[in-house]
């Protein structure tokens, strides 16, 4: 009897310590190391070239009475071969802009001396024209990019009227590019975008200018905008070189997709520096659904402007643009500069049929 107790007594310590000790057996094996997954390097996006190309006509008529019998006052047809290439941080972009013969901006050349009569005979002969409308590479960084070369800006929003800080007050169809022989600094930081531009004004280097642009985005639908332009590196070459300074201010607020108001506000100092042209522009651009690309009315109020003796403070301007396929149509009805009073029209048209 007491061998079968102590054996009971034995097989229920038993029954109670095996699982004890089984699980501390496992809790003190070291568990496995998980599998390490090696993540394949991000591949680098392959350099990539791109040719453009483009075919372009554009004409203009003026709807007053500026003593011509033209049927045109101006008509020109161009063609734009270009490519732009990425690799990395570094991007190039040329454009080449040639006029046929017949399609303005034509050459007059040729000169042959006649043994016979001892005498300079002047031939004139059309030619075609050839221009580097830009031409330019740059690096992209995550907070600053660097560009050297040929490249336009512009502060204008349809090329009409405005851009004040590049150029003088007027208007002229799709005419407020400014070109820019020039390095250029952008730093992008949050809603900030700072735009340097230091220029050069001739092939020694003896005149250039500062130009600082500023843009601030405080909402997706708003835009304030200023900017500085002067011809301060002139003094560098000759002490006594004229500084003029100018000043740019611009805000839009897009209200609904497509309505969205804007004005710009200049301040340009004249030569003699006694006083400045402050011109105002002020426009909305209006939508119009799927049946335009877009549609815009301006007008620019300038004090003390005149036109052969007239004044002439305010200018206006009706754009519209239209893409079909390939194809793009842009339209203008402005004040002609040339004309004296502001509903002195002129109506211009360009088309733009382009390989892409």
């Amino acid at each position: 009897m007491i061998r079968i107790r102590i054996r009971i007594i034995i097989t229920t310590l038993l029954a109670f310590m095996l699982p004890a000790i089984a699980a501390e057996e496992k809790a003190s094996t070291p568990p496995l190391p998980a599998p390490v997954v090696t993540q394949p390097p991000i591949a680098e996006k392959p350099p990539a070239l791109e040719l453009i190309g483009s075919f372009q006509l554009q004409m203009q008529k003026a709807f007053w009475d500026n003593n011509s019998k033209d049927n045109l006052d101006d008509f020109f047809g161009r063609i734009n071969l270009g490519s732009s290439f990425k690799a990395g941080d570094f991007q190039t972009f040329i454009n080449i802009r040639a006029f046929p013969v017949g399609f303005g901006y034509e050459a007059l050349t040729g000169a042959a001396f006649d043994t016979s009569t001892d005498k300079l005979t002047v031939s004139k002969t059309k030619v075609a024209n050839f221009q580097v409308e830009q031409g330019w590479f740059k690096y992209v960084w995550p907070l600053l990019e660097v560009r050297f070369g040929r490249f336009n800006t512009s502060t204008s929003k349809y090329l009409t009227l405005g851009n004040y800080l590049d150029k003088n007050p007027s208007s002229g169809f799709q005419s407020r590019l400014t070109y820019h022989n020039a390095t250029e600094f952008v730093f992008k930081t949050g809603i900030l975008t700072s735009n340097v531009i230091l220029g050069a004004a001739d092939v020694k280097l003896n005149t250039g200018y500062l130009r600082i642009y500023e843009s601030i985005k405080p909402m997706k639908q708003m835009t304030v905008a200023a900017g500085y332009y002067g011809n301060v590196f002139d003094i560098a070459y000759n002490k006594n070189a004229l500084i003029t300074n100018r000043f740019d201010f611009l805000a839009s607020y897009e209200i609904i997709k497509g309505l969205c108001p804007y004005f710009e506000l200049g301040v340009i100092q004249k030569p003699n520096k006694r006083d400045y042209d402050v011109p105002l522009l002020i426009g909305c651009s209006i939508p119009t659904g799927k049946v335009l690309s877009s549609l815009a009315v301006e007008m620019e109020y300038l004090a003390d402007r005149k036109i052969s003796n007239e004044d002439k403070p305010v200018l206006v301007s009706i754009y519209a643009d239209k893409k079909v396929g390939r194809t793009r149509f842009q339209a203008g009805l402005f004040s002609d500069p040339q004309g004296e009073n502001t509903f002195d029209l002129r109506f211009g048209l360009r088309m733009t049929a382009s390989l892409k």
